[in-house]
């Protein structure tokens, strides 16, 4: 490359990246299968249960360490599709 910089070649290792795009989705696809879960168990659950899957208020209204699961799921789908989409 020496003296001619724009003749620069760089692999795109595109076969790496499509792996890991697939795995990504893969893990997206069980965090929205586990989230879906636990929101179905909340219908036939307690009424403060029901309301988290209408509510983020209500999912939110828990010290840090007690929010239900449904919202810790939320928080991880919502890093991973960052990861995904970047």
């Amino acid at each position: 490359m020496g003296p001619y910089p724009e003749m620069a070649i760089f692999r795109r290792f595109g076969d790496l990246n499509m792996l890991r795009l697939l795995s990504l989705q893969a893990e997206l696809l069980d965090l929205q299968l586990r989230f879906r879960q636990a929101t179905a168990g909340d219908e036939i659950s307690s009424e403060k249960a029901r309301e988290y899957s209408t509510s983020f208020v209500a999912m939110l209204d828990h010290p840090e360490a007690e929010r239900p699961e449904q919202w810790r799921l939320l928080v991880d789908i919502r890093k991973k599709v960052d990861e995904y989409s970047k």
